[in-house]
């Protein structure tokens, strides 16, 4: 033999602890952490951002006036016509004929005064602001007035020969033709809502 004693196998060695140090103590997994996150909570003085607001909706444009002269076989219609998104509201103000646009004067109410407001504005003051609700009922108290819906438009034209428009089946001829601005906003209108049209719109 060597002199050595013999080995007493693994557990004798791990009972075997040299002198002046600790006995290692067997390995046990820690604990995962799981503690829970504390809830984040703002300094003080610190006032959290407000939620976005959803912006509000532009306000619709204001229904202008535009003078206007239709003609239906003997009866001259003066009057102002008012391009809504998806009507048309001619408002008669004289079925007399030769008296011109009467600028408001023949009416009355909100819409009087809007157009005449339109015709000779004050200074710093806004026009009276015309809904349709308001042009609805004024159609049906004016004689001559008309209300007109894309569906019973045939044609609305301004062209060097034809001067006219053809609604529910009736001619209403436009003797002066149509102002610049109107001319524009019939154009832009008739596209919007499939109306046919021609002269309005520059090509």
């Amino acid at each position: 033999m060597n002199g050595y004693p013999p080995a007493q196998g693994y557990a004798a060695q791990a009972a075997y602890a040299s002198p002046g140090y600790p006995p290692v103590p067997a390995y046990a997994p820690q604990p995962s952490y799981a503690a829970p996150q504390a809830a984040y909570a703002p300094q003080p003085g610190y006032a959290p951002p407000a939620p976005m607001a959803t912006p509000a909706p532009a306000p619709a444009s204001p229904l202008r006036p535009f003078p206007l002269v239709m003609q239906l076989r003997l009866t001259r219609l003066t009057g102002q016509m008012f391009v809504a998104p998806s009507r048309l509201y001619f408002i008669c103000e004289s079925t007399k004929g030769g008296l011109g646009v009467a600028l408001g004067k023949g009416l009355g109410g909100l819409v009087g005064g809007a157009i005449m407001a339109f015709a000779a504005p004050t200074p710093g003051q806004a026009a009276p602001v015309i809904d349709e609700n308001t042009l609805q009922r004024a159609a049906a108290e004016q004689e001559g007035s008309l209300i007109m819906e894309p569906a019973k438009i045939d044609k609305i034209k301004d062209t060097f020969w034809t001067h006219a428009i053809w609604f529910e089946g009736r001619t209403y001829a436009l003797p002066n033709g149509l102002d610049k601005e109107l001319k524009r906003e019939l154009g832009l209108w008739c596209q919007a809502n499939n109306v046919k049209s021609g002269g309005l719109l520059p090509k």
